[in-house]
């Protein structure tokens, strides 16, 4: 599948860079990125240049009574994709646990996630009315138009450009830019996340992960059955107030039903058959759009639900997908009142009449369209709360509970969850979402305990292509991190452009020859940075090789790699460089260990350092980098980047360290036994078994047949979960992927020698 592509593609980097630049001479240090921007500008600091805290500088230096004493766990957290998600539930929720957190190219910032998937991604239907005047065309937006009403324009920018994607739910952008993703990869994706956060969009007592009125028994029924996807076979919801919804279903008399989506071919270009498939101009445009004439969509969506208005039992073109998120309410600000409104004094113009001259309008139309200066902006003003997605107290709302329809009324609807309890209600689901954003845990913190958070350091990257808009969340987390005193350096791409990394060189070659020369301390390249990767002006071809995508071009998912390792390995004082003449051959190493919070095996791949196993270094220890796998992986696929690193340590050119590589997939289940394998691989010299760690640590065969399933799709995201993919919430006791991680931590330091937290004196 796609994300498969994505494992072997970095297994390919990681050849690349081993004879792109351990075999090539280090050029001479170039200027490190301290002039220039998209704009002209200087990188973006966020005007705090120079307020980094305790410096730490580069890993050379000797520690100094003269210096600032800072606490090193000599532990970083990171991750890319899948992983880098991880990397801000994990890091941001024990930051005790590390010095430094990086995520390569994954959501950290739920708040920006939640509101893509709301309003982007689950949007683009027409008002209610509008689609039942059209209901004869339900399926037929070729000749009605009146039944489409997306996409949703990208309205989030960066020094000018926009980094989002155009998208509504029949259209979601999808592009060959180095990882192919398709519809089907992204349910699952989005599946998997639910159930390890919850369901984000209803609320189901009965299980986290289905939306509401749906009883397990219901769903498992409808989930065994073949003919699920076809008309009749549909699992419905018909009873207020599961199905009702303020937008969609108000008087709740129109059916909720389950739905299939997913994949589908891709026939001829015009009916050319030289032009099918892959070679069809419109390849990637039809991948991500969903064709009303297409009737053998089979991926069932799960978390999803639309109104069936023609009670056909299936999801036609128009008929909307249903959002209960949580409470209506009018995001406004903390004032109360949107910028029409405001009076320039911090409150409302009483009565909201401007016009009827109860009130001096305060601001015109292009200067000022923000009077009282609360309007959320990433980059202006990162703690605004007037269109920050989120409710914030003093805002309007509706206290109707998450179907926003009043009990009783018309519909004799029953009051559904928060109704009329006189506060704001969010879904238990959005809330834990929510408390798995970086950004919230990190200013919950800072406002207990500053220190806390300033020892650590964080390194952000994102594509400015990236079909999940990664750059635009990261920004985001920026944006929220700096309001809350954080200083934030972003630079645009490696190379070649005023805000880069390294601006006097085009050749994204070079970088990886300079990149163990760059001062990566604090003072200098900044305490916490965010890495927008892409060339703006990048030609087609460039873009189609991945320029700023997913992963990026083959480059720049190697630069991407150093970029993060040497940042890590070189914030740490006192480094071992000294070169090894020995071999490297052995020092990467796939092994497994007891995690008691699963009380089950996992699997993890280990890159020792070069020299770790020579007599002369016994007494050594090393700080450990724990980096965690993107979906569809294996912690095996990542391992074998390890090589490049292990060779610029030997050369002396980074410092040493451990790499640990934990597993982020799902375990193995048979649900007709009960029985559960969480350590497990394919078995090269049989492809109908497994090899997997059970009783002992003892590695042994088990037939593939024995385990037909694994508890969710692709990856865990390295969460706790919320349910199986069976919607049961009895298995959240056992899938503690999060808390297994946290187990590893435990094994390592106990079996390899780490290097020990210390108070160290660092220069400013």
């Amino acid at each position: 599948m796609a994300r498969n592509r994505v494992g072997l593609f970095f297994l390919a980097c990681s050849v690349l860079a081993l004879g792109g630049c351990l075999e090539n001479e280090i050029l001479p240090p170039s200027a490190q990125g301290a002039d220039g921007g998209l704009d002209g500008a200087p990188p973006d600091t966020g005007g705090q240049a120079g307020d980094a805290g305790a410096g730490g500088g580069d890993d050379d230096e000797e520690p100094t009574d003269g210096g600032v004493l800072r606490h090193f766990t000599y532990r970083a957290i990171s991750g890319v994709s899948m992983g880098a998600c991880a990397t801000g539930f994990i890091g941001g929720r024990h930051p005790d646990k590390f010095d430094l957190v990086g995520a390569l190219g994954g959501y950290i910032d739920m708040v920006y996630l939640l509101h893509m998937v709301k309003d982007r991604k689950l949007s683009g239907f027409c008002p209610m009315q509008q689609i039942l005047d059209n209901l004869a065309d339900a399926n037929d937006p070729d000749n009605n138009p009146h039944i489409y009403c997306g996409p949703v324009a990208p309205d989030q920018t960066y020094h000018g450009l926009t980094y989002e994607h155009p998208e509504d739910f029949n259209h979601w952008f999808f592009a060959d830019y180095s990882a192919e993703f398709d519809r089907t990869d992204a349910i699952e994706i989005f599946q998997d996340l639910s159930m390890g956060l919850g369901n984000a969009y209803f609320y189901n007592e009965a299980s986290p992960y289905l939306p509401s009125g749906v009883t397990l028994p219901q769903f498992h029924a409808w989930l065994s059955d073949p003919h699920r996807c076809q008309p009749g076979h549909a699992l419905t919801i018909d009873t207020p107030p599961y199905n009702c919804n303020r937008e969609y279903n108000p008087q709740c008399e129109y059916p909720l039903v389950f739905f299939c989506d997913g994949e589908e071919p891709v026939g001829c270009w015009h009916g050319e058959q030289q032009k099918c498939g892959k070679n069809n101009p419109d390849y990637w445009t039809l991948k991500g759009s969903y064709d009303p004439y297409y009737t053998a969509h089979d991926r069932p969506a799960i978390v999803l639900a639309a109104v069936d208005y023609n009670r056909n039992g299936v999801r036609d073109y128009a008929e909307p997908v249903v959002v209960n998120f949580g409470e209506r309410f009018s995001d406004t600000g903390a004032d109360g009142c949107f910028n029409l409104t405001e009076d320039g004094k911090g409150g409302c113009c009483p009565g909201g009449d401007f016009e009827a001259g109860k009130c001096e309008r305060p601001w015109d139309a292009v200067n000022n369209r923000d009077p009282n200066h609360d309007d959320y902006d990433w980059e202006k003003n990162g703690a605004g709360t007037e269109a920050n997605w989120l409710f914030e107290t003093g805002e309007p709302y509706d206290d109707f509970g998450l179907d926003g329809v009043a009990a009783g009324g018309a519909a004799a609807a029953p009051a559904d969850y928060g109704e009329a309890n006189g506060r704001y209600d969010y879904s238990p689901s959005v809330k834990n979402w929510l408390e798995h954003d970086i950004a919230i845990n990190y200013m919950t913190r800072l406002a207990a305990d500053p220190a806390a958070i300033d020892r650590v350091d964080i390194y952000i990257d994102g594509g400015i292509r990236d079909v999940f808009n990664s750059a635009v969340g990261s920004l985001n987390t920026v944006g929220r991190l700096r309001a809350a005193g954080l200083p934030f350096t972003v630079y645009d791409h490696f190379v070649g452009l005023p805000g880069a990394m390294v601006p006097d060189t085009d050749d994204e070659g070079d970088f990886m020859n300079l990149v163990t020369e760059i001062d990566f301390s604090r003072d200098v390249f900044g305490k916490n940075v965010l890495l927008l990767y892409g060339l703006p002006d990048a030609s087609q071809k460039a873009i189609k090789d991945g320029d700023g995508g997913h992963v990026g071009t083959i480059p720049q998912a190697v630069n991407r790699f150093l970029t993060w390792f040497t940042f890590a390995a070189k914030r740490w004082p006192r480094g071992d460089r000294k070169p090894h003449t020995g071999t490297l051959a052995g020092l990467t190493r796939n092994t497994w260990f007891h995690s008691p919070s699963m009380d089950a095996w996992r699997r993890f791949t280990i890159s020792l350092p070069p020299g770790y196993d020579d007599p002369a270094n016994a007494e050594k220890r090393y700080p450990v980098i724990y980096f965690m796998h993107g979906y569809g992986m294996d912690p095996g696929d990542m391992g074998a980047s390890a090589v490049i690193f292990q060779g610029y340590m030997a050369d002396g050119k980074i410092p040493k360290f451990i790499i640990i590589y934990p597993d982020g997939k799902c375990c193995l289940i048979n649900k007709a036994t009960g029985a559960r394998e969480c350590a497990c691989v394919g078995d090269p010299d049989d492809g109908s078994m497994y090899r997997c760690v059970g009783e002992g640590g003892v590695e042994r065969p088990v037939p593939k047949a024995e385990f037909p399933e694994r508890e969710c799709n692709g990856g865990t995201f390295y969460l706790d979960m919320t349910t199986d993919r069976y919607g049961d919430p009895t298995s959240a006791a056992v899938m503690k992927y999060e808390s297994s991680v946290l187990d590893l931590i435990d094994h390592i330091d106990a079996t390899y020698r780490t290097k020990l937290p210390e108070d160290v004196y660092v220069k400013q």
